[in-house]
C-alpha cells in the first residue's frame, strides 16, 4: 500500500494489535522506499497477543523493515525497503525475550 505524506510516496505493512500489560499496541510502520525483499522468521516462545505485539515492536524498532507477526503460526513476515543484517532481526527478537528458530 502507498501513500502520499507531504509529497514524498511512502511504503506501509498493516500490522494487527492487541494485548496487554505493558506492551504497546502494534502500530503500522512506513517505509522510506518499496519492499525489496522478505523474509519469514519462525519464533519460539510466544503465546498471547501481548508476545505477538512485543516482537512486532521489537522488530519495528528496526530501520527499513515492517514486521508483521502471525500469533497462530508463531512467525513474523519482515519487508524491507533495504539490504538487512539477518543477526539484526534475531538480536532485536531475542532482546525482546523470544527466539528465532529459523529464517526462510
Amino acid at each position: 500500500i502507498s501513500k502520499n505524506i507531504n509529497g514524498t510516496k511512502r511504503y506501509s505493512v498493516s500490522l494487527f494489535g492487541g494485548g496487554s500489560g505493558s506492551s504497546k499496541k502494534a502500530k503500522t510502520k512506513f517505509l522510506d522506499g518499496p519492499v525489496i525483499g522478505r523474509k519469514t522468521l519462525k519464533i519460539s516462545g510466544m503465546h498471547c497477543e501481548h508476545c505477538a505485539n512485543t516482537v512486532t515492536n521489537a522488530l519495528n524498532g528496526l530501520d527499513g523493515i515492517t514486521a508483521k507477526v502471525n500469533l497462530k503460526d508463531n512467525s513474523a513476515e519482515v519487508s524491507y525497503d533495504r539490504e538487512i543484517d539477518l543477526a539484526d532481526l534475531k538480536n532485536a527478537v531475542k532482546n525482546a525475550g523470544y527466539e528465532v528458530t529459523s529464517i526462510s
